[in-house]
């Protein structure tokens, strides 16, 4: 058994974590304003920039409050 921690997201699950839509994670990746690696025809996206994006939003949150 296997017992890493995947280090890649889909697109179903990166759009599923951001809320963001179909379309707009589409031109994002097509504009490499999202990092992504593709292996055959399925796009993967990096884990850590998931997390990049969750430690943004909540530094932005921290701001709004004070």
């Amino acid at each position: 058994m296997n017992s890493t921690k995947p280090q890649f997201v889909s697109i179903n699950e990166f759009i599923s974590a951001t809320c963001l839509s179909r379309p707009t994670v589409s031109r994002k990746i097509k504009n490499n304003e999202i990092p992504h690696t593709r292996i055959g025809r399925k796009i993967l996206i990096p884990i850590s920039f998931l997390k990049e994006l969750e430690e943004k939003s909540k530094a932005s949150a921290t701001k709004a409050e004070a």
